[in-house]
């Protein structure tokens, strides 16, 4: 296979046709130059001034054969543009990942806060009314596998001798020598 000269561009298949200058021209233009500055820049030097070089530059354009390069590198833009972005879905994937599997338990906590900041969790909430044992058990219960509120075995541990149904914890005191 023969060597591509220096001035080839080795993203452009040979069955472009386009020469060094019209690969630049379109270069430059998707890059955002206009097209007359771009046509100077790619080394074209147009006869008659700057009118001529918009003209020129206009003609070039409508190349059919730089057309096509000009759109294979819009083509080329986006799709690497969508490899480039994580999708939300595939980055808490990756996080669960690092959180489940990593070694260092720093690198699992982090996992763990990133993650909870994505999805709102870390946000602060607001309790109000009264809060029991017997409540958090009956709201946790189905989503830790406890039994429901209802289940004769809940029902006795709220009612046995000695459980207190509110949020404070009486102390014996020891008698001190």
């Amino acid at each position: 296979m023969p060597s591509q000269s220096p001035k080839q561009s080795t993203d452009v298949p040979r069955n472009w046709g386009l020469s060094y200058k019209q690969m630049r021209f379109a270069q430059l233009v998707f890059s955002g130059a206009n097209q007359s500055a771009a046509y100077q820049q790619a080394g074209y030097n147009p006869p008659g001034g700057i009118k001529s070089a918009y003209e020129m530059a206009s003609r070039l354009a409508r190349n059919v054969k730089v057309a096509n390069y000009l759109h294979h590198l819009a083509v080329i833009s986006a799709r690497t543009e969508r490899s480039a972005t994580l999708s939300r879905q595939r980055k808490r994937e990756l996080l669960c990942d690092i959180a489940e599997d990593s070694a260092k338990p720093g690198d699992r906590l982090s996992a763990i806060v990133v993650d909870n900041r994505m999805t709102g969790d870390d946000a602060p909430i607001r309790i109000e009314g009264e809060i029991t044992l017997a409540g958090i058990l009956s709201d946790l219960g189905p989503s830790v596998g406890l039994p429901s509120a209802d289940s004769p075995s809940l029902a006795a541990l709220a009612q046995s001798p000695g459980s207190s149904d509110s949020d404070t914890v009486d102390v014996e005191s020891s008698p001190t020598d």
